[in-house]
């Protein structure tokens, strides 16, 4: 009984036999063409980049198999999708980190900038040992008699109250002087603060008082 084994046996002797009866062949006979067609890398099955009898043996390994074919061109289609997919994928990523990067710088700058703020406010502190103050008036011009009311909203009068003056005139320096008026020519010169509320104080100038053309007042709240 022939099997199938025989069979592919006997195929592969006769297929040998072909070619070498072609490979002996004298120069000048019909065998011009054989072997000049194109080499096609989709028939070359062990992917040498040679077509020879190695290629055979391993084709009848499978000869007399079935199954369902693939279409290859479809299959490298499908492959060119993917990688498109892929690519778009790899742009939509390289998008949301450089926003994630740019982010980020912002949220590092904003930090720089808080991290200088807290620098000052150390340096003061250090300077003080209090911080800065809870309220700062700045420089206000107060005239000679005149009563101001500065407005500091602590919400609270447990606070330390500082006040200093500035004389436009003369000596032209930043002073105490009189602090809390004249106690010989009582508010005939100098300078006061009186009636501290939760949300103001008011600040009254002697009529006479030659150095307090300006007045800044500076409260800080007292912990509890």
């Amino acid at each position: 009984m022939v099997t199938k084994r025989d069979l592919v046996i006997a195929v592969l002797c006769t297929f040998c036999l072909t070619f070498t009866l072609f490979a002996i062949l004298p120069a000048g006979s019909n065998n011009s063409t054989l072997g000049t067609g194109e080499y096609d890398p989709w028939k070359d099955p062990n992917d040498d980049g040679s077509i020879n009898i190695l290629d055979c043996i391993i084709l009848s390994n499978v000869m007399f198999t079935t199954g369902t074919p693939i279409n290859k061109t479809a299959r490298l289609l499908e492959l060119e999708v993917r990688i498109d997919s892929l690519n778009a994928s790899l742009l939509n990523l390289e998008a949301y980190f450089e926003t994630r990067i740019n982010t980020l710088n912002a949220t590092l700058v904003e930090q720089q900038s808080r991290i200088a703020d807290l620098e000052t406010q150390l340096i003061i502190l250090n300077a003080t040992k209090m911080g800065k103050p809870d309220y700062d008036s700045h420089w206000v011009i107060i005239n000679q008699g005149q009563s101001l009311i500065f407005n500091h909203n602590l919400g609270t009068t447990d606070v330390l109250i500082y006040m200093i003056g500035y004389d436009i005139d003369g000596a032209r320096y930043i002073n105490q002087m009189k602090y809390g008026g004249d106690s010989d020519f009582p508010w005939d010169y100098g300078a006061s603060w009186l009636e501290l509320t939760s949300t103001t104080v008011k600040v009254t100038r002697a009529g006479n008082d030659p150095d307090w053309d300006y007045v800044r007042v500076m409260a800080w709240k007292i912990p509890q």
